[in-house]
């Protein structure tokens, strides 16, 4: 579990480097910020962004650290609570935060979560809906929940009605493992996802056969296997056929995760009806609209929400 407290760590740091005082941070009266007794004490008067790493480079899960990588929120209101969110998009997100998010919010009221995203989402509706325009949303969209949370005295999990037995319960998790199985299992975890999605469906069927059954050995049968393709795949045919090929075996394969790309709903739907192994996917989906979409057309025997699974059919 060493990552989750590298992570922490890192955001730790960015979040004491997004707490100095508005007066040091603000940028002027020509972003709309609203200064004065006037404001009352939920006031939004300043929202800030920067990468979410302690020395600063981006950290990133698409492409390392010149990809488009996480960034850390901070939204402060006028009583001087400041509210804290993990968003994505890199540099191009804390853009989206800096010329367009950041206008639109300060002076407003933080106490309405809900119509301020919308007002975030309609705002940016031309060049947004998905991608890293609804990643640097997203961001805001924490920090603002984290904002209505510090106000009520309780945290985010408990805002939303969790209840305090909930919270104590541990909460079960998965390592994807391109290589090193054997040291997710040492790390106490019981799911190793594998990625697959470097090899070639069409011309490496084989090669990934074999790259499963190795997992399959080293893990032995008490630790669940999913395999992620990472949508690098396009010929669904092939996919059906190692599949069938997967379930002959009886490797125990939990899922295969994003076979083909997001938006062939079509292809989906196709492969989920005929698979013998259960298909996973709409990690890469975004907003209630686009899950909408997803569900409605059930094309997906599973729904990947970040690290949360769903069974839809």
């Amino acid at each position: 579990m060493a990552g989750h407290g590298q992570r922490e760590r890192r955001l730790a740091a960015v979040q004491q480097h997004l707490t100095p005082s508005v007066a040091a941070t603000r940028t002027g009266a020509g972003h709309g910020s609203s200064s004065g007794s006037s404001a009352v004490a939920t006031t939004i008067v300043d929202v800030r962004a920067a990468p979410a790493s302690a020395d600063g480079r981006p950290a990133s899960d698409w492409g390392g650290i010149q990809g488009l990588g996480q960034i850390c929120v901070a939204v402060e209101t006028a009583d001087g609570r400041i509210g804290f969110g993990v968003g994505g998009g890199g540099q191009p997100g804390l853009d989206v935060i800096a010329l367009a998010l950041r206008p639109l919010l300060v002076g407003r009221d933080r106490a309405d979560v809900e119509a301020l995203w919308e007002a975030m989402y309609k705002h940016t509706l031309a060049y947004g809906r998905k991608g890293l325009t609804i990643m640097a949303i997203s961001g805001v969209d924490l920090a603002l929940w984290d904002l209505r949370a510090k106000a009520a005295g309780v945290s985010v999990a408990e805002l939303l009605g969790a209840s305090t037995a909930a919270l104590s319960q541990p909460v079960p998790s998965y390592r994807t493992a391109p290589n090193d199985l054997a040291a997710a299992v040492a790390e106490g975890y019981t799911k190793v996802k594998l990625s697959i999605g470097g090899m070639d469906v069409v011309t490496q069927p084989d090669e990934i056969i074999a790259t499963v059954q190795r997992a399959r050995e080293e893990l032995g049968g008490d630790v669940e296997l999913m395999i992620d393709a990472t949508m690098k795949w396009s010929d669904r045919e092939a996919v059906l056929r190692l599949c069938e090929r997967l379930a002959r075996l009886d490797l125990a394969v939990a899922y295969l995760e994003e076979p083909l790309p997001s938006d062939d709903l079509e292809g989906y739907a196709w492969l989920t009806s005929r698979s013998p192994i259960p298909i996973a996917g709409g990690e890469h989906e975004q907003t209630a609209a686009g899950f909408a979409e997803l569900m409605g057309a059930r094309n997906r025997t599973l729904l990947c929400l970040r690290q949360q699974l769903f069974v839809v059919s």
